[in-house]
């Protein structure tokens, strides 16, 4: 009870004491503004009783119930993204969602909310493999190398996965890769090394290794690189700084 009473005032409290705080959704029902305001308070309140938060519709759970205390990479580094959308249009004009209290579960938001410039999902390169499910990325067909400034590792209770973080329309480069099972190269790598007259070094059982090779030859990456020219740092991109130190 002091959770709500620490946030809202005497005619919302008023409201959930007449549902005797034995749940939310008949409040979402018959006093949806006062619902809101509700569960913005169990969003404040990090250390808030699970049960409250349990009596708010799955969908409508605050990003913290799903993940654990992150990692921040200040530095930056590479991240694997599997998508369905067309490359270049990821790296140069990512869509995400950009509240991040929705993080939790996107799968319930509406397109609309989830095609803005904001928060996007990838994960390290070290520990993709282990997530793959028979050989595929769940999220999508076409597997992307993007390169960030900043990102945030955290373990997502429901995907059962560490993912990484970031902000999507600072995403500096990236270039699509192929490969399943363990074994990967770049998209079209005899093509491309054919083009340029070296070596094709053949499937990379790491994808370090296969990022090493990219990064020991600039002629490579310029070939097969798309850059972002819109890239930016937004006010929603400082606040999740500040909230990751």
């Amino acid at each position: 009870m002091s959770l709500f009473a620490q946030y809202l005032g005497d005619g919302d409290m008023q409201v959930l004491e007449g549902y005797a705080y034995e749940g939310l959704t008949e409040v979402e029902q018959d006093h949806p503004e006062v619902f809101r305001r509700a569960a913005r308070a169990i969003e404040k309140d990090q250390k808030g009783p699970a049960r409250f938060v349990t009596t708010l519709p799955e969908e409508e759970w605050p990003s913290w119930t799903f993940f654990s205390a992150g990692r921040r990479h200040p530095k930056g580094g590479w991240l694997v993204h599997c998508t369905d959308a067309d490359a270049a249009s990821v790296i140069q004009d990512f869509r995400g969602v950009d509240d991040i209290s929705r993080l939790g579960l996107t799968t319930y938001l509406s397109d609309r909310e989830r095609e803005n410039p904001g928060f996007g999902f990838g994960f390290e390169a070290r520990s993709f493999p282990r997530y793959l499910r028979r050989g595929r990325c769940p999220y999508g067909d076409t597997l992307l190398l993007l390169k960030v400034p900043d990102y945030l590792v955290t373990n997502h209770s429901g995907d059962e996965e560490d993912q990484a973080i970031f902000w999507g329309p600072d995403i500096e480069s990236g270039f699509e890769f192929s490969g399943a099972r363990g074994y990967w190269t770049i998209e079209d790598q005899d093509a491309v090394t054919e083009d340029l007259g070296i070596e094709d070094p053949g499937e990379f059982d790491d994808l370090e290794d296969l990022l090493a090779w990219v990064e020991r030859h600039p002629q490579v990456y310029r070939e097969i690189a798309v850059e972002n020219p819109r890239r930016r740092v937004s006010g929603v991109k400082a606040t999740v700084r500040a909230s990751m130190k």
